[in-house]
């Protein structure tokens, strides 16, 4: 069966059901997204690393580098997901701009 343009067959069960292909815009649209949580674990991500040092806890060390052999941290975990969330907003910004052309 053929499809309209923009359209993904979904089957569930014995019954399909068509749902319209999202665009750039809609997938980066402010108002649906979880940036806002993602942020917030990340955040908690670097305070839970710094608490380790400053409370004493576990030896002063962060268990990230104990399970991963000394390669990684929460923070440093933390501080790589802030810069995929910054491309991914950074990316928003570019999708939503008229461009260098038309700056005044």
């Amino acid at each position: 069966m053929r499809l309209p343009a923009g359209q993904i067959s979904i089957e569930l069960g014995h019954t399909n059901r068509y749902r319209q292909s999202r665009t750039i815009a809609e997938a980066f649209d402010p108002t649906k997204n979880s940036f806002g949580f993602i942020r917030i674990a990340l955040a908690f991500l670097v305070l839970v690393d710094h608490a380790f040092p400053l409370g004493g806890f576990h030896h002063g060390s962060d268990p990230m580098w104990g399970w991963t052999h000394g390669q990684e941290s929460f923070g440093g975990l933390a501080v790589a997901g802030f810069f995929v969330l910054s491309g991914f907003l950074v990316t928003r910004s570019f999708v939503g701009s008229v461009g260098l052309a038309h700056s005044g």
